[in-house]
Order: structure tokens, then sequence, then C-alpha cells
């Protein structure tokens, strides 16, 4: 999170977010199915990186965020 440490900018960047039980669900189910063969890519939402940061402001408030 080089952003949070203000290594990197606010500007609109795009992120990828999955929930690391819906990535264990699918290492499971690749893993189980015999006809499964190659890479697999597992993404649930994507998000730019200000609306990242307002939800993280409204879970940990006390948090100093960048503003630039």
């Amino acid at each position: 999170m080089s952003f949070l440490e203000g290594r990197d900018s606010l500007e609109n960047k795009c992120g990828w977010i999955v929930d690391v039980r819906d990535v264990v669900d699918a290492i499971l189910l690749a893993y189980e199915y015999h006809k499964a063969d190659g890479r697999y890519i597992f993404t649930s939402h994507t998000i730019i990186t200000q609306d990242l940061v307002e939800r993280l402001k409204s879970i940990y408030p006390n948090y100093k965020y960048p503003t630039k």
C-alpha cells in the first residue's frame, strides 16, 4: 500500500480486489477438477485509488491518509 505510506500519488489508478476466502475456494475447485489446466486469474471487483481510500477512511478513521 505504497500510497498510504506517501510513496505513491492518489491519481486515478485502477486496482483489483478479491477476498482471500474466494481465492481459496477457487484454488480448491481448480485442484479438485481433474480437467483443470493452465493458469487462472481470480478477481472480484475493480476500484480506483480514491474510492479505496474513502472506504478505508470509513473503516479506520484515525489513520493518516494522503490528500494528493
